[in-house]
């Protein structure tokens, strides 16, 4: 079969052939590491007003613990079942 390979694995490659992105829907990886990483990675390429939107916040801190540096307030939704949806505007 094929090997896992976290999206911070290949993130950085669609990046280079894209100018800026709108929105960056994030629905992998829920560990701590993988999700701050694959923010760092698109974060630079997100345009000015674009939209974070993370599924399953609620699994870690990664996403409190990259918007407030970026001094962006976070933004959460229920989910039906269970959980959280974040949201952080560049």
């Amino acid at each position: 079969g094929e090997a896992y390979s976290p999206t911070s694995a290949i993130l950085p490659r669609i990046l280079d052939n894209i100018s800026g992105l709108d929105i960056f829907i994030h629905d992998s990886s829920h560990w701590y590491h993988d999700m701050i990483c694959d923010f760092e990675t698109i974060w630079g390429k997100l345009n000015s007003g674009g939209i974070v939107l993370a599924d399953d916040v609620h699994a870690n801190n990664s996403f409190l613990d990259f918007a407030f540096p970026k001094s962006r307030k976070p933004y959460f939704a229920s989910r039906i079942k269970s959980g959280y949806i974040g949201l952080l505007q560049k």
